[in-house]
C-alpha cells in the first residue's frame, strides 16, 4: 500500500525536539513570512540570496537594542541623507551619550526658548530701582579695573596650581635650603636682629600707640609754631626773625663750626670778652685783616726774634760800611739834590709800526695824524727828554710812491716847530744819523712824522726808538 504523502511529510519534519518545524516556525518567523509581501521585501530579486548570515541578521531584528529605534529616532535616520549628515565620516561615533543629547533636543523648543530671553537689559538689571542705585554703575567700574593687564594675570594661572603649592619645600624656609646660601642669610639675619634693639623697638611701639594721620592733621598749617598770635606777628616777631636769617650768613656759620678749633677750646672764660673785644671779633671779616696771607703771617713770625733780630735785620739793610745812617738822614740826602736835572732812561724801547701812511698832515704835532706819526713824545711841565736812538725800516713808499718823507719836530721858545725835514728814495733801515745827522736831540718835546708822495695811503715803516727824561 503506498504511503499516505501527509503522513510521509509529519514523519519529515517530526513533532517535538529541537528539530520539528514546530519549534522553528515561531510564532515571530511566522510574522516574518507574512510580511514577505511587503513592498521593500517584494523588490529583492532573488530571496535565494538570502544566506544563513542575513537570515541571521533577520533573527536579530528583535534584539534589544534595534527594538529602541522609535518612530522619532526613525525620523533621524530619515535625516542621514541630510547633507550635513552625509559628511560624517563613521556613524559610529554617535554614542550612547550623544544619542542622548539628540533626545533633549527633541524634548526641548528651542526656537520659544531663545525668543524667551530678554533683550531689553542684563539679566538682573531689568529692576528699574536696581538700576538706580548704581547697580550698572558699580558694573562699570569692576570692568573698567578688569583691565588687559589683570586678564593677564588671570591667564597666567592656567596651570595645575594644586601641584605648584604641593611642590613648595616645607623643610626650610625659601632661599635657605642650600647650606652655602643658609649660612650667608642666617648671618644676615643675626645683623638685622642685633641691629633692631630694645630702644628701635620702642619707636615702633610709640608708632602702634599713636594715631599719626590725626597726629599730622593736628599740626597747623596757617602759620609758624609760636606766631600764631596776631599780637605776636603784628609786633614784628617775623620781622625780627627775617632780619636773624638774613644775618646770619655763610661766613658766620663758619665761624660757629671754627668754635671747636683747638685754639678757641683754650679761652679759659669767655665771659672776659668785653664789648670792644667782641667788637675786634666783628672786625675778622674786615678786608684788610682778609688780605693777612700766610706769607704775611710768616712775617710776623719772623719778629719774634726780640730787638737784637730786628736790629740784625735792619743791618743787613742797611748794607755794610753804614754806621749812622737812618731814614731821616737818607730823606735829608734826598732833598738836598732836589731841583738836579738826572735824565732817567725809559726802558722798554718804544715801537712803532705804521701801514697806511698818506701824503699829507691834516694837523701838525702833537695833534698830528696817528698813521703818521713816528715819534710822539709830548710836553710835560717841568721834565725835558733826549732823543737817544731811531731805528726806521722803510717798507713800501705805497702804490706807485717814490720816497717817504720825514720830519723833525721840537718846541722853540713853546712852539713846536718843524727844524728838519728829509727825503728818503730807498726802501730798507735808517737811522737818527741817517735821516738828521744827529746823534741826539734834546727838547722839553720831541715828534717825528712821515708822509709819502703816494694818493694811496698804503705806504709802510715800522722801528723803535729810545729816549730819557729829566725832572
Amino acid at each position: 500500500m503506498a504511503t499516505n504523502w501527509l503522513q510521509l511529510l509529519k514523519n519529515y519534519i517530526g513533532t517535538e525536539g529541537a528539530t520539528s518545524l514546530a519549534d522553528k516556525l515561531t510564532v515571530a518567523r511566522a510574522g516574518y513570512i507574512d510580511n514577505i509581501n511587503n513592498a521593500d521585501i517584494s523588490t529583492i530579486p532573488n530571496i535565494s540570496t538570502l544566506s544563513v548570515a542575513r537570515i541571521g541578521y533577520i533573527d536579530n531584528i528583535n534584539q534589544v537594542g534595534l527594538l529602541q529605534v522609535t518612530a522619532v529616532r526613525a525620523g533621524y535616520l530619515d535625516n542621514i541623507n541630510n547633507a550635513n549628515l552625509s559628511t560624517i565620516p563613521d556613524i559610529s561615533s554617535l554614542s550612547a551619550a550623544r544619542i542622548g543629547y539628540l533626545d533633549e533636543l527633541a524634548a526641548a523648543n528651542l526656537p520659544a526658548d531663545i525668543a524667551a530671553i530678554p533683550t531689553t537689559a542684563m539679566r538682573g538689571t531689568e529692576n528699574a530701582a536696581t538700576v538706580a542705585d548704581g547697580w550698572d554703575a558699580a558694573l562699570a567700574t569692576i570692568l573698567d579695573n578688569f583691565t588687559a593687564a589683570r586678564i593677564g594675570y588671570l591667564d597666567e594661572l592656567d596651570f595645575d596650581l594644586q601641584t605648584a603649592i604641593a611642590a613648595i619645600p616645607t623643610d626650610a624656609m625659601r632661599g635657605t635650603n642650600s647650606a652655602a646660601l643658609a649660612s650667608s642669610w642666617t648671618a644676615a639675619l643675626a645683623t638685622a636682629l642685633a641691629s633692631y634693639t630694645a630702644v628701635r623697638g620702642g619707636y615702633l611701639d610709640e608708632l602702634a600707640a599713636a594715631n599719626l594721620p590725626a597726629d599730622i592733621a593736628a599740626i597747623p598749617t596757617t602759620a609758624m609754631r609760636g606766631t600764631e598770635n596776631a599780637a605776636t606777628v603784628a609786633d614784628g616777631w617775623d620781622v625780627a626773625l627775617a632780619t636773624i636769617l638774613d644775618n646770619f650768613t655763610a661766613a658766620r656759620v663758619g665761624y660757629l663750626d671754627n668754635i671747636n678749633n683747638a685754639n678757641l677750646s683754650t679761652i679759659p672764660d669767655i665771659s672776659s670778652l668785653s664789648a670792644a673785644k667782641i667788637g675786634y671779633l666783628d672786625n675778622i671779616n674786615n678786608a684788610q685783616l682778609l688780605n693777612l696771607t700766610a706769607a704775611r703771617l710768616g712775617y710776623i713770625d719772623n719778629l719774634s726774634g726780640g730787638a737784637a733780630a730786628l736790629e740784625a735785620s735792619i743791618t743787613a739793610i742797611k748794607g755794610g760800611g753804614w754806621s749812622d745812617e737812618t731814614l731821616v738822614s737818607i730823606q735829608t740826602a734826598i732833598d738836598s739834590i732836589a731841583g738836579v736835572n738826572t735824565y732817567m732812561e725809559q726802558i722798554p724801547d718804544s715801537d712803532f709800526a705804521l701801514a697806511a701812511i698818506d701824503n699829507a698832515l691834516t694837523a701838525d704835532p702833537p695833534s698830528a695824524d696817528a698813521e703818521n706819526s713816528v715819534i710822539d713824545i709830548d710836553q710835560e711841565g717841568g721834565s725835558t727828554f733826549v732823543l737817544r736812538s731811531l731805528w726806521v725800516n722803510i717798507t713800501s713808499f705805497g702804490t706807485a710812491g717814490t720816497k717817504l718823507t720825514f720830519a723833525l719836530w721840537v718846541l722853540v721858545n713853546s712852539v713846536v716847530t718843524q727844524v728838519d725835514s728829509v727825503d728818503v728814495e730807498s726802501l730798507g733801515i735808517q737811522s737818527l744819523m741817517d735821516l738828521f745827522a744827529l746823534q741826539d736831540v734834546h727838547a722839553d718835546g720831541i715828534w717825528v712824522t712821515v708822509i709819502t708822495d703816494s694818493a694811496s695811503a698804503d705806504a709802510a715803516c715800522s722801528g723803535t726808538y729810545r729816549y730819557a727824561k729829566a725832572s
